[in-house]
């Protein structure tokens, strides 16, 4: 039951990451970007998912609508929503997570509770796009 439920979520926030991108969770409050406008379609999805911590755009008071969605943004997203909990950070098998990038606790995070896994043994390949299919 977990694994659909994470499925249907992964699903979910892969259609938000369509017109949202992420990089830290952030303090919602006053938040504006300067490529969202309240004549968007996207524009309340938007702000709800900066209000509730899930995303918080791209940096630079972007939110970078029409970027694809990468997989070190969908775990960051996933981690997000499960409050951020602690991880083993010397438990990383994954060369290409570098110690410190914005990604790298929700990397771990995801690997260690079996979220997801590298695409190889020692690789995570953080900049990689997803594909609905991958995140469903």
């Amino acid at each position: 039951m977990k694994k659909k439920i994470l499925s249907l979520l992964l699903a979910a926030l892969m259609v938000l990451g369509m017109f949202a991108s992420i990089i830290v969770t952030a303090n919602a409050e006053g938040i504006t970007y300067s490529d969202v406008n309240e004549g968007m379609w996207s524009y309340k999805d938007i702000m709800y998912v900066s209000e509730n911590g899930l995303m918080n755009g791209t940096g630079g008071g972007l939110s970078a609508p029409a970027t694809e969605t990468s997989r070190a943004m969908i775990v960051q997203m996933l981690y997000n929503l499960e409050g951020r909990p602690a991880v083993d950070k010397n438990n990383n098998p994954f060369t290409d997570v570098a110690s410190g990038a914005w990604y790298t606790d929700a990397v771990l995070w995801a690997y260690q509770n079996g979220v997801t896994t590298g695409t190889s043994a020692t690789t995570f390949s953080p900049d990689a796009l997803v594909t609905r299919e991958q995140a469903a």
